[in-house]
């Protein structure tokens, strides 16, 4: 007796040739999620990326400005793997460190900045960030979290923290790294700790990769 088909949908391939991937506008896939700010300057150059209280970066510019912060990143000693916090507002400093800590091959370890002093402590010890990337609009909060940390960074400088824009600016444009594998880790934000403490939650860059692909 022949069976009629099926009507359920079939489950999704999940092998590795199968999963699908961002790719630059000629064509080539993105190798991980540093790939990102290059994917954006390839296909939109000047045009505009972000903007900020007056300030402006095209795709091109936070290709730049990302491939300096890792660079700088890796002079100042990270090393593949290592967790760096980002304590940050919405400013054009967030997705030029997010992306610089990714491509010097660490892990960026975003923090929440609602979050009591308390929590932010837990989730550096942890998450074991050796380093921390802070901003002048929470300049008690980031000179207070940089003392859990071997490594500080903010525009500027402070006691105890390095000047972020002064490591930046002067390392180079050109980003020459080994990739991370596809399955590396790549973000490990953490959940906000209302029924205890808060939760790592790492994400690799084929996690991200698939989440970029289908919010397009």
């Amino acid at each position: 007796m022949e069976r009629p088909p099926d009507p359920r949908p079939k489950p999704f391939d999940n092998t590795t040739q199968a999963r699908p991937q961002m790719k630059y506008h000629r064509g080539d896939p993105l190798r991980h999620v540093g790939d990102v700010p290059s994917m954006g300057a390839d296909r939109y150059g000047g045009a505009l990326a972000f903007e900020y209280r007056g300030d402006e970066y095209s795709y091109a510019e936070l290709e730049t400005r990302s491939n300096r912060a890792a660079n700088a990143l890796v002079k100042a000693g990270i090393e593949p793997g290592d967790r760096v916090a980002l304590y940050l507002e919405n400013s054009l400093q967030f997705p030029e460190s997010f992306f610089g800590v990714i491509k010097a091959g660490a892990v960026a370890v975003p923090l929440n900045h609602r979050t009591d002093r308390e929590r932010l402590r837990y989730v550096l010890g942890d998450s074991g960030a050796v380093a921390l990337i802070t901003s002048p609009v929470f300049p008690s909060v980031g000179t207070d979290l940089a003392e859990g940390v071997p490594l500080a960074f903010i525009p500027g400088g402070a006691e105890g923290l390095e000047d972020y824009d002064e490591h930046v600016d002067a390392a180079s444009p050109a980003l020459d790294r080994p990739d991370p594998a596809f399955d590396d880790v790549a973000v490990q934000p953490y959940t906000s700790g209302t029924t205890g403490d808060p939760k790592g939650m790492p994400t690799t860059h084929r996690n991200n990769d698939l989440g970029y692909f289908w919010s397009q």
